[in-house]
This record gives C-alpha cells, structure tokens and sequence, in this order.
C-alpha cells in the first residue's frame, strides 16, 4: 500500500507531499485497526528520519557570536 504524508512543520509555504511503501502482508497481519495504523505510522516516522534533515544557515557568522559569549576561542577538536 503506498501511503502518502507530508512534514507539517507549521510555517507557511507550499506542501510537499512524500510517500512510502507499507507491505500489504504485513498490514494483513495486524489484529485490528489500531494495530494497522501503529505500523503504518511506524514505517511513516522512518521514512521520515531517513529523508529529512536539518541545516544550520550561517554557521560562520554563529560560530564567531558563540565564541564571543565564551570570552574566547573554544579548544579546537578533532
């Protein structure tokens, strides 16, 4: 069964829709309604670790303000 989903984020902006594929026999397998919708939401949640991510903009300019609210250059690490 292909299940459509979508991040809802709560900005504003146009939706961009995703999906995922969920095993007919495995949602056959399932004793009821309540069980089917966990395993469905299961597959949903790691469709969506596994495609979303988050960047940081500007990590130049936040690095020197975070530095400056340490009084100074953090230790550098490998």
């Amino acid at each position: 069964m292909k299940v459509m989903w979508e991040v809802e984020d709560g900005y504003a902006g146009g939706s961009r829709p995703q999906s995922v594929e969920v095993p007919d026999d495995e949602i056959a397998e399932c004793c009821d309604l309540k069980d089917a919708e966990k395993l469905i939401q299961d597959y949903v949640q790691e469709e969506f670790e596994n495609t979303v991510s988050a960047s940081i903009k500007g990590w130049d300019e936040i690095k020197d303000a975070v530095q400056k609210l340490a009084d100074g250059p953090f230790p550098e690490t490998s």
